[in-house]
């Protein structure tokens, strides 16, 4: 009996024991800790940002020697990798047809200049015995008219010597014409009887400037079987062997100064408009290991091309060379550091996150205000199909109430513009000195009590 009442006894004890325990344990649980955050302040800046592109060095004087003419190498006068300068012979090409060529245009050459000069002389001979005639002619007309009147001849007589006459005008114009028509000169002019005129006309005819072209073209490409150097630099790309046969068009090496080099890199689409002309870039190559030059943008094509996947501009950089020598062809990685001109709203990349497929932040606000779903958000789908909850079920003291540090989260819809690797420009949804949370949002929700300070205490 004394056994079954000291059951009863300890049983009573930890009924007694369990309902103080739970009590404890739920008066604690009401008992919400309010989170902590950092914040920090939407402000008006200027975004800057480094836009980095690829490339090869490039010689800023440089010439592809390509050949004119067809033919076969006879002489490589210099190695790949040499240096050369102005007008020193790079290689030779077999002449001996282009010669020959030459000596055939001039012969013909020759051969229509006199030919051209006999007919115009013999023109010039047709047009003076014609002038010779007529004048004779005027001056028999003269006298018989003069004797007609005095009765001394007859009408018959008199009418043959204006017949002569009229002949002989007649023969003078059509020697005139002919010999003006072959001096190319106006059908009307008058060519005269000075021989320096015709010797002129001579060298001036269709036929002989023809002929004279085509021995200025002969000996231009007898010149082209000698390939010279534009201009000083090392020889590159040359490849060809005495017995190689070359054609019109085909490079044959390049001649490239490495003193003033330059970078060609390519610039995303997207980027391209963030660059302008002057903007100092910074220059790294695998073949200077540890070395970075700097330069500034000299140009950017206005065409945007397809290289590889991507859709880029060609934009070239002068290089400060500080000594070293640096490769054509070598590659090289550049970034020029760009700024915008007129301030943008900017915040943190830390301040956002994405969610439903909007941009979103947190906005401190005071303990009273509301919820402004009206204001940065769409109430219509900021519900739709998302497992965050809308409402916080937080019990907060009234103690913790009074706190003045204690603010309230607003959820506010952004919309982002471009941004840097660690800042955003707003474009909608803030303005400038709004308060963001930053740093770990995953664990925020919209109207959550939180304390919050800039971290300049931690920073301390």
């Amino acid at each position: 009996m004394k056994k079954k009442s000291l059951l009863f006894a300890v049983g009573g004890i930890l009924i007694v024991g369990a309902i103080v325990v739970g009590g404890f344990l739920k008066g604690r649980s009401s008992e919400v800790e309010i989170p902590h955050v950092q914040y920090t302040q939407a402000a008006l800046e200027t975004l800057e940002e480094t836009v980095s592109g690829s490339g090869i060095f490039a010689s800023r004087e440089t010439a592809s020697i390509r050949s004119k003419i067809v033919g076969r190498v006879t002489e490589v006068a210099v190695d790949d990798g040499q240096w050369v300068d102005t007008g020193d012979i790079l290689l030779n090409l077999d002449s001996e047809s282009y010669s020959n060529a030459l000596e055939r245009a001039q012969v013909a050459y020759e051969t229509t200049r006199r030919q051209t000069q006999t007919q115009l002389f013999s023109l010039r001979s047709d047009y003076m015995r014609a002038v010779d005639t007529a004048q004779r002619a005027e001056e028999a007309a003269k006298r018989t008219e003069s004797l007609f009147h005095s009765g001394s001849v007859s009408q018959e007589s008199w009418d043959k010597a204006s017949d002569e006459l009229e002949r002989t005008r007649l023969a003078l114009e059509v020697a005139r014409q002919k010999a003006n028509l072959a001096m190319g000169q106006s059908l009307n002019g008058n060519p005269g009887e000075d021989i320096n005129i015709y010797l002129n006309a001579v060298e001036t005819s269709p036929e002989v400037m023809r002929a004279k072209l085509a021995v200025q073209a002969a000996e231009r490409e007898l010149a082209d079987c000698t390939i010279r150097a534009p201009h000083s630099g090392y020889v590159t790309y040359l490849t060809l062997n005495p017995g190689d046969n070359v054609t019109a068009d085909l490079t044959l090496c390049r001649i490239e100064s490495l003193d003033e080099m330059e970078a060609e890199i390519s610039i995303d689409e997207v980027d391209i408009g963030k660059i302008s002309l002057g903007d100092e870039v910074r220059i790294t190559t695998d073949s200077l290991i540890g070395i970075e030059l700097k330069g500034r943008v000299r140009s950017i094509s206005p065409v945007v091309q397809k290289v590889g996947n991507l859709r880029a501009a060609k934009v070239k950089a002068t290089i400060d060379q500080e000594g070293h020598v640096l490769r054509a062809g070598a590659s090289c990685l550049v970034k020029i550091d760009v700024s915008t001109t007129v301030p943008e709203l900017v915040i943190p990349i830390d301040a956002f996150y994405s969610y439903g497929g909007s941009i979103w932040a947190y906005r401190l606000v005071d303990q009273d205000a509301g919820n402004e779903e009206d204001k940065g958000q769409d109430p219509e789908n900021a519900e739709k199909d998302l497992d965050e909850p809308s409402e916080v079920d937080q019990d907060v003291s009234e103690e913790d109430f009074d706190d003045q540090n204690l603010k309230k989260l607003q959820k506010v819809q952004i919309e982002l513009g471009r941004s840097s690797l660690d800042m955003a420009v707003v474009i909608e949804g803030l303005d400038a000195g709004d308060l963001i949370v930053s740093g770990n949002l995953g664990a925020l929700r919209d109207g959550l009590m939180v304390t919050a300070d800039d971290g300049s205490s931690e920073d301390a």
